[in-house]
């Protein structure tokens, strides 16, 4: 680029250029840093003359450079003099936003330091807790399979947790220098494409009658179908997408205010959290398409947006699960109650029987003696008719044979014969009486 351009346009996203910056510093500094921030796509830094190192290989042509990403802290020793002569070249032939995104950072080596490492602790611990609670949440999902929301949180939580990682301070790069950088492109650009779909399928999930199935449906295949760009195309490329993406992002999270808002109307539970998740991560999206397009220098602050939101939806989960566990506490108490009064039940319902048993086992004893005498009352009836029918017959075949002929005697007999047949009729009635009885 010829030295008109250079005054009078902006620098386009891809080529390559030089940048060199003198500062004059107070006397008396000595050890001094430099915070460079993430600069894209591939850079190399001398301070005074001396080279200080770089992310990927700068070149003028496509063919010789190198994509690389290292965010990191500079430092050196300023000796006496009062002026830091700083020049970086860059060179980006695979993102469609190039160069130096933010400002760099001069100053005292120590509080430089501390910034750095204060950011990063708070980004890893950050992305500490999106996975913990992600692997949470995916492992309640093991336990109850039914339990779709915390899937879906689950999954959230990793994808946001696993972007955190390649933004910001780069923590990703901290620890492994030579992780490739446009690996680490796809798997922010996925990560993030593929959230947005997994956040409206959460939502849905806690509030099926507000969130339709078919804007989630569209929003899923939106996510699928930039994903899938994303791991065929090259950086270059599918580095555009987001634009169009971000757009699709902030229509997904007015959809997802309006719904909620009716959820709030209707008294959801947790919808005000909800709410409150969405409306933060609504602003930190439209600070993020103004820093993408380079019109602000806030750098990316989605992640955070997100966080929040997953901490605010993460309240709904707690509730309902207290609410399931308190629940199951109820049930448990009545179930206890329950026993107890069925154990009081069962003892009192024993004792009855074993006293209906006993009853009935007196009743059996007087059963048998009442058969023992009823025989013994048939086998005297038995003799008592026996004894009667041989007299009778005996006076009979007397008054037959002639052998009692006087009248008188003849009339005794005959009186004594109708005694012992009135003996019988009222033996036989008794019989019948008896009969009766058993047959009831």
């Amino acid at each position: 680029m010829d030295k008109k351009a250079r005054k009078e346009a902006p620098l386009a996203g891809s080529g390559y250029a030089t940048f060199q910056l003198q500062v004059l510093l107070d006397p008396g500094a000595k050890v001094m840093a430099l915070e460079l921030p993430t600069i894209r796509s591939a850079y190399v830094l001398w301070i005074n003359g001396q080279p200080m190192g770089g992310a990927g290989r700068v070149a003028a042509s496509v063919a010789a450079a190198e994509p690389g990403c290292e965010p990191k802290v500079v430092f050196f020793e300023q000796g006496d003099s009062t002026t830091v002569d700083i020049v970086l070249q860059v060179s980006n032939y695979d993102h469609r936003l190039g160069g130096i995104w933010q400002e760099l950072i001069l100053g005292d080596a120590q509080l430089l330091s501390d910034h750095h490492n204060q950011h990063l602790a708070v980004e890893m611990l950050l992305v500490g807790s999106l996975l913990l609670m992600g692997f949470y949440h995916l492992g309640l999902c093991l336990i109850r399979r039914q339990e779709r929301g915390a899937l879906y949180f689950g999954v959230l939580c990793l994808l946001v947790g696993m972007r955190s990682i390649f933004v910001g301070e780069g923590g990703i790069y901290e620890f492994f220098p030579r992780f490739p950088w446009e690996t680490g492109l796809r798997i922010e650009y996925v990560c993030f494409f593929l959230a947005v779909p997994i956040g409206l399928m959460f939502l849905r999930s806690l509030y099926s009658d507000e969130i339709g199935p078919r804007v989630t449906a569209v929003a899923k295949w939106l996510g699928c179908l930039f994903s899938i760009a994303v791991l065929l195309l090259p950086a270059r490329i599918f580095s555009w997408t987001t634009q169009t993406y971000q757009i699709i992002t902030a229509i997904v999270c007015l959809y997802a205010v309006v719904r909620l808002l009716a959820a709030i109307r209707r008294q959801r539970e947790g919808s005000g959290f909800a709410f409150a998740g969405v409306i933060v991560y609504l602003c930190t999206v439209g600070i993020d398409i103004a820093f993408y397009n380079q019109w602000i220098l806030t750098g990316d602050v989605s992640t955070i947006g997100l966080f929040y939101f997953i901490f605010m939806t993460s309240f709904i989960i707690s509730l309902k699960s207290f609410k399931a566990f308190a629940a199951v506490e109820s049930l448990s108490r009545q179930l206890v109650e329950l026993n107890t009064g069925l154990e009081q039940r069962i003892q009192a319902r024993t004792a009855e029987l074993k006293r209906s048993n006993r009853n009935l086992e007196q009743m059996d004893d007087d059963l048998a003696r009442l058969e023992k005498s009823r025989r013994h009352l048939l086998s005297n009836i038995s003799h008592d008719l026996g004894t009667p029918m041989t007299l009778i017959q005996g006076y009979i075949e007397a008054l037959v044979d002639e052998v009692i002929v006087e009248p008188d005697q003849q009339r005794k007999y005959l009186r004594m014969t109708l005694s012992r047949i009135n003996g019988l009729n009222r033996l036989i009635s008794d019989l019948f009486q008896l009969s009766k009885l058993e047959a009831r």
